[in-house]
């Protein structure tokens, strides 16, 4: 199933140390003045461009409650038919908003829980304790989720039992403590996640996915272009064929999370390889 995520805005101060922002803050050609933040209206817009049947997921770079207009965006995209899922550390939200996406649709919402570390710029307070006890115990599909060694205990509190999810490198642009920097992937490739997920940014550019914190891969611009127009256009057609041509310069040859490989040399190569290397102690 296609899907497209929304990023709401650009800079993010939850600042998980597993979240390269450097990238996409050094990439990012708006972000004076309010280029950063996507209006409700610019929203609108692009939606409009998306077909139905696309996926509209709240995710991308950032927190998506950041962005005041967010519960909006998440209710219109819902409204008008879009199956609509939510990936959030909850950071800016309210009791209110919760009360409010509880009457739209939403068919998964996933939370991204605070470990006991300061991996995440997020304090644990009585309003953040508030909403996530009036989402897990209240009527949306929650699925919580952390990264690190183990939850933050005020949060395993309301939570309980909840999914430890291990990191990676996204790609080559964040380094992952206990996780080595991905090697150039050789052979034909294709991706896990097919279609490919793209991701919206605040000023309309669609880049290949949620991988691409460097803006490598800028697909076109919802605003001027319709969708099906940017998602088979020349920049999506050179990475398809990059994916045959280990040569290509594109962000797919370094991927450790969607990344697969295709024929056998290349399985050879990109998995079998490393893992005798390491059974030997090969660097």
């Amino acid at each position: 199933m296609a899907v497209i995520e929304i990023t709401t805005r650009v800079g993010c101060r939850v600042m998980c140390s597993y979240c390269p922002q450097d990238r996409i803050l050094g990439s990012y050609p708006d972000l004076r003045n309010s280029g950063h933040l996507m209006s409700f209206e610019a929203f609108e817009r692009c939606l409009a461009r998306i077909p139905v049947p696309v996926n509209i997921h709240f995710s991308g770079f950032t927190e998506p409650w950041l962005n005041p207009d967010c519960t909006r965006m998440v209710v219109a995209a819902g409204s008008r038919g879009h199956v609509v899922k939510v990936f959030s550390t909850l950071a800016g939200m309210t009791l209110t908003d919760v009360e409010q996406l509880e009457a739209a649709r939403i068919d998964a919402f996933v939370i991204h829980l605070p470990a006991d570390d300061d991996s995440m710029r997020l304090e644990v307070d009585s309003a953040y304790l508030a909403v996530l006890e009036r989402l897990v115990h209240g009527k949306l599909p929650v699925r919580p989720k952390f990264h690190g060694s183990r939850m933050h205990p005020r949060v395993a509190e309301v939570v309980g039992e909840s999914h430890r999810a291990p990191l990676h490198t996204r790609a080559g642009n964040v380094d992952v403590e206990g996780a080595s920097p991905p090697r150039r992937l050789r052979g034909e490739l294709a991706c896990r996640r097919d279609p490919v997920q793209h991701v919206l940014l605040p000023n309309g550019d669609v880049v290949l996915c949620c991988m691409d914190w460097s803006l490598q891969h800028v697909l076109g611009n919802l605003v001027e272009d319709d969708y099906e127009t940017i998602t088979s256009g020349p920049e999506m057609q050179r990475v398809l064929a990059g994916w045959a041509d280990e040569s290509a310069d594109i962000l797919c040859r370094t991927c450790d999370k969607r990344a697969v490989s295709v024929d056998w040399k290349a399985k050879l190569y990109n998995r079998r390889l490393p893992r005798w290397k390491r059974r030997l102690g090969i660097s």
